[in-house]
């Protein structure tokens, strides 16, 4: 089985500096892995840039069509990240996922070969610690609006936690049939979503009935900066958060972005990344 780490990236500048050292420091702690970046607005020039470092490239521009010839009315990326999740574990590949608003800072090949050993074809980190938001699955539909077609047993989980979809494990058969639902799903559900693809994965993998691992807060660490605590060199090293050592930084919500950029230009100085 081979292990394909992905990431979704469209034409933001912001995030091009971030996705070249979440890509450099996955890369320095793992290897044998599949590095694969799904391109939305493709640009030769930087997929060029990507492919020199080792990289495989998606141009993913395609997937932006909807069936009445528009356009993704949520983040570009957000179709594509249904896309991928089908598209790797149909291949019989171990799926990774994780934004390019964040760093894999610790291996995550501990996480791994537990979810292989255990049964479960799922990690998920589920947004209900109430330091950070706490948001119900339904909450991520405009006026709780799941649609019955696709979710006709909304009713007996739309008021759990929502999924974070910002880092996601999964493998197997099981998680291959919520990754080809979250795929179908997504068009239909698109015109009430309020934060993109994660309340349709979320949707999914419960309308499925599959038993998940819960990710814990220093495995996916999407806390606000003031909680996390850091080591005193370059601030990758040793952060650590209730105790554990944080594995993946996201730096979701926008009150979390003016950290994620004044990071990643410390470290790409810090790295000799230009």
């Amino acid at each position: 089985m081979r292990k394909v780490a992905c990431w979704a990236v469209d034409g933001n500048p912001r995030y091009w500096q971030s996705l070249k050292l979440a890509l450099f420091l996955f890369g320095e702690l793992h290897h044998g892995w599949v590095r694969r970046v799904y391109m939305v607005r493709y640009d030769e020039a930087k997929a060029d840039f990507l492919r020199g470092q080792g990289v495989e490239v998606v141009d993913s521009e395609r997937l932006l069509a909807l069936p009445n010839g528009g356009e993704c009315i949520y983040i570009p990326t957000a179709r594509v990240r249904c896309h991928m999740l089908e598209e790797v574990l149909a291949a019989g590949d171990f799926f990774a996922y994780f934004d390019a608003d964040g760093f894999v800072v610790s291996p995550v090949e501990p996480l791994v070969e537990e979810l292989l050993l255990s049964g479960k074809q799922f990690a998920l980190f589920e947004e209900s610690d109430p330091r950070f938001h706490r948001t119900l699955i339904r909450e991520g539909f405009h006026a709780g609006k799941i649609p019955e077609a696709w979710f006709p047993d909304r009713e007996l989980w739309q008021d759990n936690p929502m999924i974070n979809s910002g880092m996601i494990l999964a493998h197997g058969p099981d998680a291959l049939k919520a990754g080809v639902l979250a795929r179908e799903a997504y068009p239909d559900c698109e015109p009430y979503l309020r934060f993109g693809e994660q309340g349709v994965i979320g949707a999914a993998v419960f309308e499925t009935r599959l038993p998940w691992r819960k990710l814990h807060t220093h495995e996916h660490c999407s806390q606000f900066e003031h909680h996390v605590r850091h080591s005193g060199r370059p601030y990758i090293d040793q952060s650590t958060i209730d105790g554990g050592r944080v594995i993946f930084r996201h730096f979701c919500a926008v009150e979390n972005k003016q950290a994620l950029f004044v990071r990643t230009k410390q470290l790409s100085a810090y790295y000799g990344l230009k």
